[in-house]
């Protein structure tokens, strides 16, 4: 069984509310539909990326299925439309489907806009498993100034950053001209004057971005296992009034 590829969503919380089903054969369509029917959204089926950008452009949607290959479009041009900074659905998560002969060129999409990278022939726990992971992602936060974070790679070198774009309980967006290979293991340092302690995050690379195609130029870390006290250094370095609510 191939072991599906992901990344943590681009920047969005709360509750989920709509889904955009985009380009699904009738079997796969009805497999996704039976995999979230437990799950409070309302799901919208479109045969062609035409019909999804219009969709999109009506009402924001939290969640996009796109089977893959796109009709009439290149999956990466269509992932550059929802990530673009003018479009409302850009912070939502992307989980792709593809054909079994397409699948390992596939996985470059993690990481270009996409979220998941799954086949179509995935049990329906799996396909159901993605969209809760990503539809109930942690909300991010701006972290408050004075917040210190450094990096470094496995082999203790500093990588270099230049602000902190957000923070959540899973991970960080960071601003970089740099960006490490995906899947490059490394180690957070957050820091704050009112904390009395450092806290050292074990990361892991899972997504670039680039200015024009989302709002921050850089890379995503997810902690590879956060620590209970994450959550107090959190609370005073981005306190919930100062969210992102997108």
């Amino acid at each position: 069984m191939d072991v599906p590829q992901t990344s943590q969503p681009a920047s969005h919380g709360g509750l989920p509310g709509r889904a955009l089903l985009v380009a699904l054969d009738p079997t796969t369509d009805g497999r996704v539909r039976e995999a979230m029917k437990e799950m409070d959204v309302s799901l919208q089926s479109v045969s062609n990326s035409d019909a999804a950008l219009s969709a999109l452009r009506s009402q924001p949607v939290q969640l996009v299925w796109c089977g893959y290959p796109l009709p009439h479009l290149l999956l990466r041009h269509f992932l550059q439309l929802i990530r673009n900074p003018v479009c409302e659905s850009r912070h939502c998560g992307i989980i792709v489907l593809s054909i079994p002969e397409l699948l390992s060129g596939a996985t470059r999409f993690v990481g270009e806009g996409a979220n998941a990278v799954i086949p179509r022939w995935a049990p329906a726990s799996a396909l159901t498993d993605a969209a809760r992971r990503l539809l109930e992602a942690p909300r991010r936060y701006l972290p408050r100034q004075g917040t210190l974070i450094r990096l470094y790679s496995s082999g203790g070198v500093s990588i270099p950053v230049n602000a902190v774009a957000n923070i959540s309980a899973s991970g960080l967006l960071l601003e970089s001209e740099e960006r490490p290979p995906l899947g490059s293991e490394c180690v957070a340092e957050i820091s704050y004057s009112d904390l009395p302690d450092c806290l050292s995050l074990p990361s892991r690379v899972v997504r670039h971005t680039r200015a024009g195609r989302e709002h921050h130029s850089g890379f995503a870390l997810q902690f590879a296992a956060p620590p209970p006290e994450l959550d107090r250094h959190l609370a005073t370095i981005a306190p919930g009034l100062t969210a992102v609510h997108s």
